[in-house]
């Protein structure tokens, strides 16, 4: 038992450690909204109708891609800094969901990218994105409870997205394409918001 406790006291990390990656995180989210921006106004696109994958494909996409590796790397260091935040089993339900969907973003980058025309504007088109928002919603509801016994602010942020996040994600199938971009990049918010919340609390340790 005591070698048992020996290993875990290794393997957990030091405050310091935990602030590095919250802000390495940071960083990520703050690298997104930098290439989204860049890359709509390089092209001159309009945000309310414009998908988030023509981003991508403009003359400026490179920093759209990168900053969705950025926010992709986010989530893992996020899932890696908050991992002995809490005992409970759906926190670190949570820390895995959390990185597996910076893992789907990745993917997303790519598919942006490499995805015909037909992919990106046919019936399948938001497939990736679906896995994604299903990872990131799960997520959200299981760290709810760990953030009420530790953070009242945290809980309170995390509920909150949690909230808008189910309340956005179902009426995908009521979305026109003349509010496609609109729809996408509010759903985005709230994802670079919740996650940049949680960088803030590593980088913070309200614990």
């Amino acid at each position: 038992m005591g070698v048992i406790l020996e290993v875990k006291s290794m393997i957990q990390l030091a405050p310091r450690h935990c602030r590095v990656l919250g802000a390495a995180a940071l960083m990520g989210t703050l690298a997104v909204v930098a290439g989204h921006l860049i890359a709509l106004g390089a092209d001159n696109l309009d945000a309310v109708t414009s998908p988030i994958s023509a981003l991508s494909r403009g003359t400026s996409g490179g920093w759209h891609s990168a900053g969705l590796l950025g926010f992709a790397l986010a989530q893992i260091a996020v899932s890696v800094a908050l991992r002995d935040w809490d005992a409970g089993w759906l926190w670190r339900l949570s820390g895995v969901l959390t990185a597996l969907a910076g893992a789907g973003v990745m993917y997303v980058a790519w598919y942006f990218e490499a995805a015909s025309v037909e992919q990106l504007y046919g019936h399948r088109a938001n497939d990736p994105l679906s896995i994604v928002a299903c990872l990131v919603g799960v997520a959200m509801g299981a760290r709810q409870l760990g953030w009420v016994r530790r953070s009242r602010r945290m809980a309170w942020i995390n509920a909150t997205c949690l909230a808008v996040w189910l309340a956005l994600v179902p009426t995908i199938v009521l979305v026109t394409d003349a509010w496609l971009g609109a729809y996408e990049r509010l759903v985005g918010v709230t994802y670079v918001i919740w996650v940049a919340a949680h960088a803030m609390a590593a980088i913070r340790q309200p614990r």
